[in-house]
């Protein structure tokens, strides 16, 4: 092999260096969004049962007042859509277990949707934001 051909094969492999080594930084970048994406999901989780654990707590009024803050529909983050379908699950069986603890407590059936759960309840001049509705304040 003449000093010609050594030239070209080290630049070559210079050049496929440099690929695989932007190649590996990008695919460091995604690993880092991914993992604040995973955190980012976790966390939005815990707030969605700590919000449903509050609801089940505080009689009609606040659960009411919960399930209000709730959009089962809610717009997407911006997250990845497996993440997105675990955080719509979780929207979900929280604003179900809110409509359950509702009908147990009121003996009202306004069907699945949480915003008919609010208008019924509503008109029904069940007060917002006050816990006169809580068995034990009964």
């Amino acid at each position: 092999m003449n000093l010609i051909h050594k030239t070209y094969v080290f630049r070559g492999l210079g050049l496929l260096c440099v690929l695989l080594s932007m190649a590996l930084a990008q695919l460091a970048v995604k690993v880092h969004f991914m993992e604040a994406d995973i955190k980012l999901t976790r966390d939005i989780v815990r707030r969605l049962e700590a919000q449903r654990q509050h609801a089940l707590r505080s009689g009609v009024s606040g659960a009411l007042e919960s399930l209000r803050s709730f959009d089962v529909s809610a717009d997407a983050t911006g997250l990845q859509k497996p993440l997105e379908d675990i955080l719509d699950i979780q929207r979900r069986r929280a604003a179900g277990d809110i409509i359950a603890y509702l009908r147990s407590m009121t003996g009202q059936d306004f069907g699945d949707v949480p915003d008919k759960w609010v208008q019924g309840l509503e008109s029904r001049n069940v007060k917002i934001g006050t816990a006169s509705q809580h068995p034990t304040n009964r």
